[in-house]
């Protein structure tokens, strides 16, 4: 699948076009892009969730929302990213902090 390599291509860059992964995906790219995440940091082993019903889930959230100028399974996406961009920075800084309080013992 496109959407799959182009996430696979970034690595650890998770910045990317909403728009354009959801022109990749027809209109399925918050369910491609939680279904990367968690895959790629195993959160389904770690949070014990089976892919099929998370995959159902997501699913059901994306086809909730209507044809409307702004809030769209787009500007679904774009938040998410914007959130586990952010998320993922806050554990980095977190790990450094942790570094830095451990060492200076």
């Amino acid at each position: 699948m496109q959407v799959a390599k182009y996430f696979k291509e970034r690595g650890e860059e998770i910045d990317f076009d909403s728009f354009e992964v959801q022109e990749l995906s027809k209109k399925h790219g918050l369910e491609l892009f939680m279904l990367y995440i968690f895959y790629d940091h195993d959160f389904f082993k770690e949070l014990r969730i089976k892919p099929l019903v998370f995959r159902n889930f997501i699913e059901k959230i994306q086809s909730g929302y209507l044809n409307n100028p702004y809030h769209t399974s787009t500007h679904a996406l774009d938040v998410t990213q914007v959130y586990i961009i952010l998320l993922f920075q806050l554990i980095h800084f977190s790990r450094q902090l942790i570094f830095l309080f451990t060492s200076a013992r």
